[in-house]
């Protein structure tokens, strides 16, 4: 399957290889995310089956702030904020429907799609050593891991 320009176009490719009538679940999952473990995949589709959607999601550990327009910042409760993974697991004919909707910029990921059509999103626990390799310190830190056991949970 051919990437697109954005996640969404990625998404909306690989959904168009399923065939028509399929009403099982499909999972996307990011290919800079190479450490999911097994029992997090599991929870996600466990939790799709029952919900129409679940992504894997792991609790902030540091401070956090929010900048107003004026400059000024506050902090806020990290209690009320997660850290999205993949893979995220949906219904299929559900996230074809979702899909078929025009892109918004404000679409993330696969999920903030499903959202927008209507769909409530169910969290499980995901896997700390599920990092996304985006920067070279996420690089250093995914080749200690492979030098070290597979994933736990």
């Amino acid at each position: 399957v051919n990437g697109g320009t954005t996640r969404f176009e990625s998404s909306l490719n690989g959904l168009s290889q399923i065939p028509e009538g399929n009403d099982g679940l499909v999972g996307i999952h990011d290919g800079v995310r190479p450490f999911v473990s097994v029992n997090t995949i599991k929870r996600c589709y466990d939790e799709a089956q029952l919900t129409c959607a679940a992504i894997p999601v792991m609790p902030l550990t540091e401070s956090l702030r929010i900048v107003e327009k004026n400059g000024n910042s506050k902090s806020v409760e990290r209690a009320n904020y997660y850290n999205v993974q993949t893979p995220q697991v949906f219904n299929i004919m559900m996230a074809k429907m979702a899909f078929a909707q025009p892109y918004q910029e404000s679409f993330t990921d696969d999920a903030t799609v499903m959202e927008q059509f209507g769909c409530k999103i169910s969290l499980v626990e995901g896997n700390q050593e599920n990092i996304k390799i985006t920067t070279p310190l996420d690089l250093k830190l995914a080749e200690i891991l492979i030098n070290e056991k597979q994933p736990k949970d």
